[in-house]
């Protein structure tokens, strides 16, 4: 207010401000403020788990670093990424009050994702930007967006992002903003900002089981093994589980029992909706943009008889060399279509795997079959090697055993290799028999032998040995399957099986014809293996 003649005006005033003698009216006109942008999509419904993600998440925020907190959110295709941003995002809104952008980096218009360019086009107007104050070219749009929030407090989506340099032209500068990227990438050159990174995996049985409560309510209670066998079936990836929701959620009278037997017959064509809606075509977005040889390696690898493997497996699959193999599945990680076991070993997601079998089998069934052959004929020979190294003197069968391709040197790392494919030799037995090679599954058996007695897991024992005395007899060697049947009384005895071991001995008639030949020295100059 004006204060005697001096003239002198408290308060703050923007704009222009003229000075006069007199003044008889004066009328305020204010310039509405731009509305906020509030462009978040709604949270899901029924958002299920990931307490130890919303943690890290509020943690980082809490912490004032001087700059924008920059997040990246991995994972495989419908594993719940943008779920989770959204989740967090919407319950830390109090923290950016200045507002919330989105944009789906991955929007398809028929050229590709959209550039960051476009991107920056909506963020301004968003903004409260006229259109036609919006500068062309991407380092003039960067440069205003980079001004306009210089000093707000506001939060970013950038969901699906296809590689850190469609993100980098995106990140606001105040300290006081933070940034959200999802992507089906990992997106490891965001480091270099100074990103963090969350890692989201499947949910365990228990939180699926909650998931589909929570859609489908007490239909899921009075169906419990139902519930948990659905769960298992959709191996914990929430869009498996929301688009099981959703179609019994259209069916009230369906019971769930009948769902898994749905599930069972047609596992991915049963997981989609009438919309459009699939688990297969959610792989198939990142399966599709794969260059020929990286879809070759994600087909053939899907045919591993176990649930991980190493590079040296992947490459006697796919019969390339050992070394692209390596480079190529380095690039599936950063897809997110592999995981990593490990510095050196990879598996699939249960779904995944099931993907990349599908698509295998537009293959030549004869590549399939020698890819299968030759992974199955390399476990054989690397247990060879193996068994050499921790029983050099023990009596063996085979003429494989003169001499191994393949060596290990020392007893201590052959039994790290056998711990490190205990769970792949078991598999590899059955698949061996499942194609017919009956020599190939009886051998692998009794190579085995050798690892038993460091490692002693009855249960694996007895498996074997049972479908290597099968294997033995449909190959017709008699010997090699009364020789399996005496060390089968002896996993049976070891599990408290009296009765199995004393009906195994009867039928394993001991004769002298029937004894191995003499022992086998290992190689002398073994090659190294691994």
């Amino acid at each position: 207010m004006p204060q005697g003649r001096n003239n002198v005006v408290t308060g703050t005033a923007h704009g222009a401000v003229v000075q006069a003698d007199s003044v008889g009216q004066v009328h305020f006109h204010r310039h509405a403020e731009p509305p906020l942008p509030h462009q978040l999509p709604p949270s899901q419904r029924f958002f299920t788990g990931r307490m130890r993600e919303l943690a890290e998440l509020d943690e980082w925020l809490s912490k004032d670093e001087g700059h924008p907190l920059v997040v990246v959110v991995g994972g495989p295709g419908g594993v719940g990424k943008t779920s989770l941003a959204l989740r967090w995002l919407h319950g830390v809104r109090p923290r950016f009050p200045d507002g919330q952008l989105y944009a789906d980096l991955d929007l398809d218009g028929g050229d590709g994702p959209v550039t960051p360019e476009e991107v920056l086009e909506w963020f301004l107007s968003g903004l409260g930007v006229p259109a036609a104050a919006i500068p062309a070219g991407l380092q003039r749009r960067q440069a205003a967006f980079r001004s306009l929030t210089a000093d707000r407090s506001i939060s970013v989506l950038l969901d699906n992002a296809v590689s850190a340099a469609q993100v980098r032209p995106l990140l606001p500068t105040s300290p006081g903003s933070a940034v959200v990227v999802t992507s089906r990438w990992r997106l490891s050159g965001l480091a270099v900002d100074g990103a963090r990174f969350v890692q989201v995996g499947e949910f365990d049985e228990s939180t699926s089981v909650e998931l589909l409560e929570r859609a489908l309510g007490p239909r899921v209670t009075s169906e419990p093994e139902a519930a948990r066998e659905l769960a298992r079936l959709c191996a914990g990836l929430p869009i498996a589980l929301s688009v099981v929701g959703a179609r019994l959620s259209t069916k009230p009278a369906r019971a769930l029992s009948k769902e898994v037997a749905a599930l069972r017959d047609d596992l991915l064509g049963t997981l989609a909706l009438w919309d459009g809606v699939s688990v297969g075509a959610v792989f198939d977005s990142s399966y599709l943009e794969l260059p020929p040889s990286h879809a070759k390696v994600y087909r053939l690898c899907a045919l591993h008889p176990g649930e991980s493997f190493g590079a040296e497996a992947a490459a006697v699959l796919v019969d390339e060399p050992l070394a692209h193999v390596e480079e190529i599945l380095s690039a599936l990680v950063e897809r997110n279509l592999l995981g990593g076991v490990g510095e050196e070993r990879f598996r699939y997601h249960d779904l995944v795997r099931a993907h990349a079998r599908e698509h295998a089998r537009r293959d030549p069934p004869d590549d399939l079959c020698a890819a299968v052959l030759r992974v199955t004929e390399w476990y054989l020979e690397c247990a060879v090697a193996a068994d050499l190294a921790v029983a050099p003197d023990r009596p063996r069968f085979d003429l494989r055993y003169q001499p191994a391709t393949a060596a290990f040197g020392q007893a201590h790392r052959a039994l790290d290799w056998l711990e490190a494919e205990r769970g792949n030799l078991v598999p590899v037995v059955r698949t061996a028999a499942d194609h017919g090679w009956h020599d190939l599954a009886w051998q692998l058996v009794e190579v085995m032998w050798g690892f038993f007695p460091h490692r002693q897991d009855v249960p694996d024992w007895i498996a074997v040995h049972e479908a290597g005395v099968r294997a033995a007899r449909a190959a017709g060697n008699v010997a090699a399957e009364h020789q399996l049947r005496m060390r089968l009384v002896v996993g049976y005895l070891k599990d408290g099986r009296l009765t199995d071991a004393a009906l195994e001995a009867e039928r394993a008639v001991p004769s002298e014809s029937l004894r191995p030949p003499g022992r086998v020295s290992p190689d002398p100059a073994p090659v190294g293996l691994l």
